[in-house]
């Protein structure tokens, strides 16, 4: 049991380890060198990627209902992107309310209180709507939606977040902060490369 702990221990910096060189250019070019950017990338943020960010809207606890439409958290996404529909909340939701805030496959959602810095990618097919506590990104075309899930797990965008929340007891974080973070961005190509080496 010790040594499987200490095994534990030693993924957990190996995986910190190999975000910091993938991040940095270094999995899939080995001549960079020390704080450059490999030829072709380049330094973005979640503002210039997406196509919109919006806060998941809040509803009274007496709106949800035994059926339909998923209201999630992140704690209903597993990190595969697969939701557990048996135990996330369900709302009786107009057509144009669902519309305005449907959650389509590869959306990014980020926990903005509590939990912060928490997020998945939806990667399901039925219906469903972010919960009040997480901000929704749909990002532009051209990305692997994995090489930005992956950079933001990384220690780097997670000191960003935890940094640049705010409160006290249920820290939160905003859209304005969040797209503070400078994301290392490689061409697609590079970018898919990554996510099969992390």
């Amino acid at each position: 049991i010790e040594n499987l702990h200490i095994a534990q221990q030693q993924l957990k910096t190996y995986r910190q380890s190999v975000l910091k060189w993938a991040f940095e250019g270094k999995l899939t070019n080995e001549n960079v060198k020390e704080g450059e950017l490999p030829e072709g990338w380049k330094m973005s943020n979640l503002n210039e990627l997406k196509q919109f960010s919006l806060y998941g809207p809040r509803f009274s606890s007496k709106d949800y209902s035994q059926d339909g439409i998923a209201v999630l958290r992140t704690t209903d996404i597993s990190e595969r992107g697969k939701v557990d529909w048996l135990n996330s909340p369900k709302l009786d939701l107009s057509e144009k309310d669902y519309q305005k805030y449907k959650l389509l496959k590869n959306d990014l959602l980020i926990t903005r209180t509590g939990s912060i810095g928490r997020l998945s990618i939806f990667n399901d097919n039925k219906k469903a709507i972010p919960g009040a506590f997480l901000i929704h990104y749909r990002l532009s075309e051209g990305l692997n939606i994995w090489y930005i899930f992956h950079f933001l797990k990384s220690q780097k965008a997670q000191k960003h977040f935890s940094e640049h929340s705010f409160g006290v007891g249920r820290p939160n974080l905003n859209v304005p902060n969040i797209e503070l973070l400078q994301i290392p961005l490689p061409p697609e190509k590079e970018q898919n490369e990554i996510v099969e080496a992390i």
